[in-house]
């Protein structure tokens, strides 16, 4: 009785299963009248030069660079409201210690990694504090968002002070004096 129990179990779950993926099947998405009408976009692609829409484009694997942009499809688009996200950024990390923001714009490309184009900016940004200090540093922002995706020439700090009385102490037992 168990094995007939089971049996017709295993059967109803096979139905449903089957049922389930012809329903699957013939259901094609939607799409919308104004997704019918939309062309397909067309960029300026330079094999020689590796530029996609004018821009350069770096990272592309050696060896096959003109196939991979002839199908580069880039994430984002190219805007100028990255700057205002990135110093709103700045300054939320920075708190009130941040009292100047310079944003010194060097290149703009498009950038790919693991198959991911973006483009992007690279920066020199500079920082003020109350007591005129400043810091720098580069990174690679979006073009798009203002977030900063890679820096570099970080500077490091160590808030060490000479003046505090740091001693390391010897083990007598190690010690011939």
């Amino acid at each position: 009785m168990t094995r007939n129990r089971l049996l017709s179990i295993f059967v109803v779950l096979i139905i449903v299963g089957v049922i389930y993926f012809l329903y699957r099947g013939k259901s094609a998405p939607q799409v919308s009248q104004t997704q019918k009408n939309v062309a397909p976009e067309t960029h300026i692609i330079d094999e020689v030069n590796l530029k996609f829409d004018g821009k350069k484009v770096m990272g592309l694997p050696p060896g096959n660079e003109k196939a991979m942009l002839r199908n580069l499809r880039v994430a984002n688009s190219p805007g100028e409201n990255w700057r205002p996200a990135l110093e709103k950024a700045l300054i939320a990390q920075g708190g009130s210690d941040v009292k100047d923001i310079k944003i010194e714009k060097l290149d703009s490309f498009i950038w790919t990694e693991s198959g991911i184009a973006l483009y992007v900016e690279t920066v020199k940004i500079t920082l003020k504090n109350a007591k005129n200090s400043s810091v720098s540093f580069n990174a690679m922002v979006d073009s798009e968002t203002g977030k900063i995706l890679k820096n570099w020439n970080q500077p490091v700090i160590d808030n060490f002070d000479k003046r505090d009385s740091f001693k390391v102490r010897i083990d007598p037992r190690y010690h011939n004096d």
